[in-house]
């Protein structure tokens, strides 16, 4: 299945997983090896994708990150887009229910299609 990306552009949002810890600056592919899944996804992808916000921060929950939805993501493709989304593990980590995370998930795949933004949910690493 294809999936059209409007105006190919993509926000990454979720946690530490998503935030990542390489230096932005660093042009070499060999010092850009701390960078986090986005950097190789658009790196594999040869420009298909631009990057417009890594909307990444340590320690969020699925709460959170629905709670700044709106600023860090849909603000961000106002005309649509692609965003990735990784959660789980803070709330893992934090005892919240697995239906209060599936809640907040579905509120925010539900705010990402109703703003034409086309969401890719990543499972959490092992």
């Amino acid at each position: 299945m294809a999936i059209t990306v409007p105006n190919g552009q993509w926000v990454v949002f979720g946690d530490s997983h998503t935030a990542s810890t390489g230096d932005a600056a660093t042009t070499t592919l060999q010092n850009r090896c701390m960078d986090s899944y986005h950097f190789w996804a658009s790196y594999y992808l040869d420009g298909g994708l631009t990057q417009v916000y890594n909307a990444g921060i340590n320690g969020n929950t699925s709460a959170q990150a629905l709670a700044r939805i709106d600023a860090d993501v849909i603000a961000k493709l106002p005309n649509g887009g692609l965003c990735t989304v990784m959660l789980g593990t803070n709330d893992i980590i934090q005892g919240v229910t697995l239906a209060t995370f599936q809640a907040n998930m579905q509120a925010i795949v539900a705010a990402l299609v109703a703003n034409r933004i086309v969401p890719v949910l990543l499972t959490i690493p092992p």
